[in-house]
């Protein structure tokens, strides 16, 4: 090469660097290719040119840049990272973890490429694996609260109860406050209080508060007084009459001796398992039961980080529409002109403001069957049973295999086979419930003989 030639490709990645400053990023890019148009082996220009269009999403030209580097012997081993990222930005995992491991054989001390893999080990349902990675990285950097988060959700979906909920402390740490920046009173440990008012903070989405309430009862034991601070429109519910704590809204102020957040309750009561003798919390006398009325919901909340996942779609579940003998209701709130297709389904949302009225309308029903949102743990706290759609690597409170629920006794989780394939569950929820119709037919046919 030239003097010239190196002078111009300097010339170009000095004012690839002034567009950053800018803002700039697209520009940039284009100044660095350019850079390594004239010097393929600008070291520089490489590592900002495969950054700058992962930053950009730009996904294969990103794995092209990081690859042609590595194949010049370039020494940077995030270059390898980095193509693994772009892999994950296409959607080929097993392609990315391939790059990851690549990394790892380069530098073993990487805690970044060990972070990566376990994402898409465990996206790739290769769970204990993805655990071994999440480990691996907690021995590198014993403070990294997203690799402790991970890990203890495979612990949890495991069974690994007392490991998972330790572990999960994590949560707190993590980039995104979960709790209000002070709660008042002191923290509670879980030890007795008598005449303690304890003030239970609820976090993340209204399903985990509905599923974790189960403990309050036991908290309640051991103070003088719970009070519940939660979601808006999880008010009313919570202040029904007879539960063991009086219920708040978020930014309600409370006078409150301790505090906890609701969602340790398990850590701190040394429960060993997720109580599912207490999941019922709401149950009351049941309304007489017609044997067929389904209640149905086929997406969750859209903003949701894995909504894409979760959530299986009108179209998905219109094949439930041939069982016969089966009233379904919707309680899709914010459903469009797409139910036209199903003009026999109700739609149970109208005059529904708050959880206390969904849970009065949802108890009327005989069975539920939704996709992985709060209406499951509403319906678990009323002690009905629930039909779960999941993507085929679920939750962790839907355990790693199987049907059953360690957290509802009367759920039944119907899982993808086949990642964003919902044609699979949803046809074995038709099989079932078909079965189950005809159950019940049989069971009113003899209490009227």
């Amino acid at each position: 090469m030239t003097r010239n030639s190196r002078i111009l490709a300097d010339a170009l990645h000095a004012e690839g660097i002034a567009a950053i400053v800018r803002g700039d990023r697209a520009t940039a890019l284009a100044r660095w290719i350019e850079a390594l148009g004239i010097d393929p082996a600008h070291a520089d220009a490489a590592v900002n040119a495969t950054l700058a269009a992962l930053q950009l999403g730009r996904w294969a030209e990103a794995e092209a840049l990081a690859a042609a580097a590595i194949a010049r012997g370039h020494p940077d081993p995030r270059l390898r990272l980095w193509r693994g990222h772009a892999r994950v930005g296409e959607g080929r995992a097993a392609a990315a973890a391939d790059a990851y491991r690549e990394a790892l054989d380069a530098d073993p001390g990487q805690p970044e490429a060990w972070y990566a893999l376990g994402l898409v080990l465990r996206d790739l349902d290769r769970r204990e694996a993805a655990r071994a990675a999440f480990g691996r990285v907690l021995e590198l950097v014993p403070d990294h609260a997203e690799a402790a988060f991970e890990a203890a959700q495979l612990d949890l979906a495991a069974g690994r109860w007392a490991q998972g909920f330790a572990l999960w402390q994590a949560r707190l740490r993590r980039s995104q406050p979960l709790l209000p920046e002070r709660l008042e009173g002191d923290p509670w440990d879980g030890a007795p209080a008598p005449g303690a008012t304890l003030l239970l903070q609820a976090e993340q989405g209204v399903g985990d508060t509905l599923q974790f309430l189960r403990y309050a009862g036991l908290a309640a034991a051991r103070v003088g007084r719970v009070v519940v601070r939660a979601h808006a429109p999880l008010a009313p519910l919570l202040g029904r009459p007879g539960l063991p704590w009086r219920a708040a809204r978020f930014g309600e102020t409370v006078a409150a001796d301790l505090h906890a957040p609701l969602l340790d309750l398990p850590r701190l009561l040394g429960c060993a398992d997720p109580c599912a003798d207490r999941a019922a919390w709401l149950a009351a006398e049941p309304p007489v039961r017609r044997g067929n009325v389904v209640a149905l919901v086929w997406a969750g909340n859209p903003e949701h980080h894995n909504d894409a996942r979760r959530s299986a779609g009108f179209d998905a579940v219109l094949p439930l529409r041939a069982v016969p003998g089966v009233e379904f209701r919707h309680f899709q709130f914010g459903a469009g002109a797409e139910t036209a297709a199903w003009p026999e389904l109700i739609d149970a949302t109208a005059g529904i403001s708050d959880f206390d009225r969904s849970a009065a309308a949802l108890a009327a029903c005989d069975l539920v069957i939704a996709v992985d949102t709060a209406i499951v743990h509403l319906a678990g706290a009323l002690g009905l049973p629930a039909w779960v759609l999941t993507p085929a690597v679920a939750d962790w409170r839907w355990g790693a295999e199987g049907t059953a629920s360690p957290w509802y006794p009367l759920a039944r989780v119907f899982r993808q086979s086949v990642a964003g394939d919902w044609s699979g569950p949803v046809a074995a929820v038709a099989a079932a419930l078909a079965a189950w119709r005809k159950q019940s037919a049989m069971e009113s046919a003899r209490q009227g003989e």
